[in-house]
């Protein structure tokens, strides 16, 4: 009896050992997996944004002319905390051409309100793309009065100098806020003819 006691104990033993060293490795060829996905995840991942744009482009058509208008969208990738009742608000600006070629650049924020009177001569926004100086763009109101459209002027430097950016920074004052910065980026820059 002692001596099965003492067989079975040695046993345990060396299967106990067995277990633990096939654990060890196990483990040790996980983690060289798992971070070799992470790895190429993380390969991939960035070859697919250097890539991507974040400009959303579409086309639609104008239902009086039947010709196609075309759009290129690009919204902040911060977003900034207003007083009730508006709250989150992040900004879109999107250049829009026309089906008889005409290009407008227009600013949409998700809430709130523009400020910015033509007759005082504040109605600009601050526009910084990549390392360039900023540049004050002056804007008009949408025709139809709403206060989180404008409509900027000079497009054609705009979108030159938007074709080139792969930061655009824009800073809008807004009503009961004051100025605010908006940031954009985007791996590739705008593509536009």
């Amino acid at each position: 009896m002692y001596m099965l006691k003492k067989v079975l104990y040695v046993l345990g033993g060396i299967l106990l050992v067995g277990f633990l060293v096939n654990l060890c490795s196990g483990e040790s060829k996980k983690s060289s997996t798992s971070a070799d996905s992470t790895q190429t995840s993380t390969v991939s991942s960035s070859t697919s944004s250097q890539e991507e744009s974040k400009y959303t482009y579409s086309e639609k058509v104008d239902e009086m002319t039947d010709g196609k208008v075309k759009l290129a969208s690009i919204t902040s990738d911060n977003t900034i905390e207003l007083e009730f009742p508006y709250g989150d608000c992040a900004l879109t600006y999107t250049i829009r051409k026309s089906s008889k070629g005409d290009n407008d650049v227009f600013l949409r924020i998700s809430s709130g309100q523009f400020i910015g009177n033509e007759f005082t001569g504040d109605n600009y926004v601050m526009v910084r793309f990549d390392s360039l100086p900023a540049t004050k763009y002056f804007f008009v109101n949408a025709s139809d009065g709403s206060t989180d459209v404008v409509f900027l002027k000079n497009v054609k430097d705009f979108i030159a100098k938007a074709k080139q950016a792969k930061e655009v920074k824009i800073e809008a004052t807004l009503f009961d806020a004051g100025s605010r910065l908006f940031r954009f980026s985007t791996p590739q820059p705008l593509v536009w003819d």
